[in-house]
């Protein structure tokens, strides 16, 4: 998918509670280490409405792996980085169509796998067909021109962060709630390529309380969602900008 035009559409402004003094980590082993929730625990529902925004860092380069992926039957929601170097968000309605599939980075200096801290945040509203995305900062696409008249489909599966990688995959700051945020208007989860304070449960980036939010991408769910589901055993790591 390739976006087309630059149209806005004005939606919940947050602006985060300035700059987190030195965001936290979790370090997975790409093999064993995992952290996850079912749809019906993480208390997402198929919404017309959708944002999303992690940090996450490859230490090797040159392997396909995912950094997040959500399992099941009809469903394509997850992040992964391709063996060049380039970053692919994959994100389908309830009709099983793409809203995102969109290649992100390249192959030469600005590969999503050098050893170095991403911000990916994304957002999404069906019901508008508008479409955000923003990597480290940069707007990668604006549209207007998404898909319309389905939910975008979030109750199925189970979410994983990472999944199987082969490599270590650090994650922080994850946060996924159900509405859509105009990141071109207002991006609330980065701050002069920081991350911004969020607050305990999340809710200072929109006002509202995401389903999930783990700032240190553990098992500890301060979002509206259960906690997540521990396997292996991940390493609490410094995070972007400690």
């Amino acid at each position: 998918m390739e976006f087309s035009g630059m149209g806005r559409l004005m939606g919940p402004i947050g602006g985060g509670g300035g700059v987190a003094p030195g965001a936290i980590a979790t370090r997975f082993n790409g093999s064993t280490d995992l952290i996850g929730l079912t749809a019906a625990n993480a208390g997402i529902v198929d919404s017309a409405g959708f944002t999303g925004s992690f940090w996450f860092r490859f230490p090797t380069a040159g392997t396909f792996r995912f950094a997040f992926k959500v399992n099941g039957l009809g469903t394509v929601f997850d992040v992964s980085v391709q063996a060049d170097g380039r970053g692919l968000l994959r994100l389908q309605n309830t009709a099983s169509t793409n809203i995102f599939q969109t290649f992100f980075g390249n192959s030469g200096a600005n590969r999503m796998d050098d050893g170095d801290w991403h911000h990916l945040a994304f957002s999404a509203n069906t019901s508008t067909g508008a479409r955000d995305m923003f990597v480290d900062a940069a707007l990668i696409g604006n549209d207007t021109s998404g898909p319309t008249a389905a939910d975008i489909d979030l109750a199925s599966g189970t979410y994983s962060f990472p999944q199987a990688t082969s490599v270590d995959v650090d994650l922080s700051e994850i946060w996924m709630g159900t509405e859509y945020v105009d990141l071109a208007a207002s991006n609330p989860f980065i701050s002069g390529g920081l991350p911004t304070n969020l607050g305990a449960d999340g809710s200072l980036a929109t006002g509202t309380q995401p389903e999930i939010y783990s700032a240190a991408a553990g098992g500890t769910n301060t979002g509206s969602g259960s906690d997540f589901t521990v396997t292996g055993s991940p390493t609490a790591i410094a995070g972007p900008g400690a």
